[in-house]
């Protein structure tokens, strides 16, 4: 993959890269439990080193409420992101469901969403 961080890229060999707001994903599980919807940044979790299957299995992990603390999820912060596959062009995500293919790019839109805490 491909990753740009606020202009600085990066290239890191993962089967999956995860842009956030805020902690919760899918069913209410937190996979980037430090994250703050009130920060004005997104956080990306990068699946550094890990197969397909283990990422499954530590998603699956989190769903069950168990730690999600994973030494190879690499967290990075920004206002801007951009994901590339290195390769080839790969399918793009939201709420799951497919949003289109690579190069995607997210951004903050400050003051856009009011959050109460």
């Amino acid at each position: 993959m491909l990753i740009e961080v606020d202009g600085r890229e990066m290239q890191r060999r993962a089967p999956a890269v995860t842009v956030c707001i805020g902690p919760y994903h899918g069913l209410g599980f937190a996979l980037v439990p430090d994250a703050d919807p009130a920060d004005g940044l997104l956080d990306v979790a990068v699946f550094s080193g890990m197969s397909e299957l283990e990422v499954v299995r530590h998603f699956l992990r989190v769903a069950r409420g168990r730690p999600w603390r994973e030494p190879r999820i690499e967290v990075l912060q920004g206002k801007r992101v951009t994901v590339r596959g290195a390769r080839r062009v790969l399918p793009a995500h939201a709420d799951g469901r497919v949003i289109g293919v690579t190069p995607v790019t997210f951004e903050v839109q400050p003051g856009s969403l009011r959050v109460f805490r």
